[in-house]
């Protein structure tokens, strides 16, 4: 772990290597305990990262790898984020995280939606 203070300044920097890559920043906290905590929050955050990112790498696309690609690329930057992942959630549940996206098809992915919503996935048994 890296954690230390720039000259002139009275915040702990921070500074690591996860995979190969190079993280790094400022703090925000004076004492050196709080930054080893914050330093370790972002190492675990860069690790999720970097699993995430090897995961969109992947030769065949699911639905959790199209979603997280989906995510990382956009979803991540918009205004309600949150709710943005409650959405990939649920629709992760009802389509399933393994189903094949090169396999499915539009009545599979109404089916999903249909249940959530309490309709019929065959607009015409209405």
């Amino acid at each position: 772990m890296s954690v230390y203070k720039r000259a002139g300044k009275e915040t702990y920097s921070y500074d690591f290597v996860v995979r190969g890559r190079r993280f790094f920043g400022d703090t925000g906290q004076t004492k050196k305990r709080d930054a080893k905590a914050f330093e370790e929050a972002q190492r675990e955050i860069a690790k999720a990262e970097m699993a995430a990112s090897s995961k969109l790498e992947a030769n065949t696309m699911t639905f959790e790898i199209a979603a997280l690609r989906w995510y990382h690329e956009i979803g991540q930057y918009h205004k309600n984020f949150e709710t943005t992942l409650k959405v990939l959630d649920w629709l992760k549940r009802n389509i399933g995280s393994a189903t094949s996206m090169t396999r499915s098809s539009p009545p599979s992915s109404r089916a999903g939606v249909a249940r959530g919503s309490g309709e019929s996935a065959n607009p015409t048994t209405e």
